[in-house]
């Protein structure tokens, strides 16, 4: 015999041939049925008394012609079902992977701490003066901003954009845990998690200078201020750290940067500050005593 088995050959097959027939329509219909009710289980489609399988089960005694017939038609609604279900699977797998890196771009800013006063960073100050000046100081009321991609020496497939982030107060910039600062020289290109990096284009300022507004740039085909972003405010505070007011950069893809080469300046002790002649190599030097 030859498959697959022809309607005239099931009409006109007679005797012991006949019989081998059913009963090999038999184990065919049982095997489809089997499946069936597996991917019944797939699915949650448990219950139905109108399942397949009851279906094929009750053609028993038609013509062997037509039972093949409608196991063929099930088979190839079968392998339908199966095609939609997978297109199904990967468009909610999308979905899931497109809402999770929404919910981890949303995350930055959720969750603002607020610092209290350091015993070694104390000024001479009568108590009510000193009270009233942390009351609005940044440097005691910021958004600790410890997203290890930001790094200067990060290179990630995921392209970020702060355009994207809900900025809301000021910020501090770490590195798993160790403070730094942002960049003052220009980053190349695909670094910091992005396409363009942003870097602070002009010094740091100092203690006595307060708030200071200075512009951001970001580096792009050979251009280090191809994108002249939104400016940031920044302060410097008592422990050789600073706070950024950053704001939505004005296009996509920008990020914010993280000197990783400033993880010295966390070490500096209160009488050094953290200087640098080619804003690469960062190191703690000693205050003049006047």
């Amino acid at each position: 015999l030859t498959w697959p088995l022809s309607c005239e050959l099931f009409c006109t097959c007679p005797g012991q041939n006949s019989r081998l027939l059913t009963a090999l329509l038999k184990m065919v219909v049982l095997a489809v049925a089997v499946f069936v009710t597996l991917s019944s289980c797939a699915v949650g489609c448990l219950g139905n008394k109108n399942s397949t399988e009851l279906k094929l089960w009750s053609m028993e005694n038609q013509p062997m012609a037509l039972q093949l017939a409608a196991v063929f038609k099930e088979m190839e609604r079968l392998k339908c079902e199966q095609t939609t279900l997978q297109q199904q699977q990967n468009a909610l797998t999308q979905v899931y992977i497109t809402s999770h890196q929404k919910r981890a771009q949303k995350e930055v800013g959720t969750n603002i701490l607020t610092y209290g006063s350091n015993d070694e960073e104390e000024d001479n100050l009568p108590f009510s003066e000193e009270d009233s000046r942390k009351r609005g100081d940044p440097c005691f009321h910021y958004t600790v901003l410890d997203q290890a991609w930001r790094a200067t020496n990060t290179t990630t497939k995921n392209k970020m954009c702060d355009r994207n982030f809900k900025w809301k107060g000021w910020y501090r910039l770490f590195y798993n845990g160790k403070s730094l600062q942002m960049p003052e020289k220009c980053v190349p290109v695909n670094k910091c998690g992005t396409q363009s990096p942003l870097w602070l284009a002009g010094p740091h300022p100092k203690r006595r200078e307060g708030i200071v507004t200075r512009r951001v740039c970001g580096h792009w085909k050979k251009n280090c201020c191809a994108f002249r972003s939104t400016p940031i405010q920044v302060k410097k505070c008592r422990g050789n750290y600073y706070v950024y007011k950053f704001t939505e950069p004005s296009s996509c893809y920008l990020a914010y940067c993280a000197d990783i080469n400033t993880l010295v300046c966390g070490r500096c002790r209160r009488n050094q500050s953290c200087v640098s002649r080619d804003k690469i190599n960062w190191r703690c030097k000693g205050k003049k005593r006047s």
